[in-house]
């Protein structure tokens, strides 16, 4: 049997509402190889009239920069962004 070319996708991230109203955009970036732990990249938004557009609009930037910061990468490639 054939798969389905209409496959649902996981969302790629979360935004967040801080208790100031700041929005938090939060992806996963995978495990660090000398912790162990998850890694997780994260983006903040200020309060705004259009602070959710605007989380929106940096999601698929965190997204992008979280595939090419992939767990292979070293600690000083995470951090130098």
């Amino acid at each position: 049997m054939a798969r389905s070319s209409t496959r649902r996708k996981r969302p790629r991230g979360t935004v967040e509402e801080l208790p100031s109203g700041t929005l938090r955009v939060k992806v996963y970036a995978g495990f660090d190889s000398v912790t162990k732990r998850r890694h997780y990249l994260r983006e903040t938004v200020p309060v705004g009239p259009n602070s959710e557009r605007e989380a929106e609009k940096v999601l698929p930037v965190v997204v992008s920069s979280a595939h090419c910061v992939g767990p292979t990468s070293t600690p000083v490639e995470r951090f130098s962004r």
